[in-house]
């Protein structure tokens, strides 16, 4: 994308003679080599909630859902209406983003490890059909997530 960011994508071909229904996948970005995000924390993962903007995740998981991505796991409450999840480094002043953008289903993240994750939708494929998904992990210097560029489509 830019010096910023880097986009990926993830290729999907069912070469069975099976339909493959509500296909999920659970995708890490794994931090510790930067000093700046390797805290082995939940506090510093935030997704943004239609009922209270930026929100540390596992707050946002108590949440009642009124949102279209969930928080927690694949079937945690739809609390969020942005697909991104960003993490807050120890500084504070700089933040890493991680989407599926309109096929973001959930995110997670695990206080025992250094990670977070948006976890994809790949949903049904037919025999012989193919499906592409595309995302994007970002970097972002500031102290107000609302001031990103964080786009809900690619």
């Amino acid at each position: 994308h830019d010096e910023t960011s880097i986009d990926y994508e993830l290729h999907f071909d069912n070469g069975s003679e099976m339909t493959f229904t509500g296909v999920t996948l659970q995708t890490c970005c794994y931090l510790k080599p930067s000093e700046w995000f390797s805290q082995t924390i939940s506090d510093n993962k935030y997704v943004r909630t239609a009922a209270a903007g930026w929100t540390p995740m596992f707050e946002a998981v108590k949440m009642e859902p009124n949102g279209k991505y969930a928080v927690g796991w694949r079937t945690g409450p739809k609390v969020c209406d942005l697909p991104w999840i960003l993490t807050k480094s120890v500084d504070g002043n700089h933040w890493v983003g991680m989407t599926w953008f309109e096929d973001t289903l959930s995110f997670i993240g695990n206080p025992g490890h250094p990670c977070v994750h948006a976890d994809p939708l790949v949903g049904d494929l037919k025999p012989g059909q193919n499906k592409t998904i595309k995302g994007r992990l970002a970097f972002f210097t500031g102290d107000d997530p609302d001031k990103f560029d964080l786009p809900a489509t690619l």
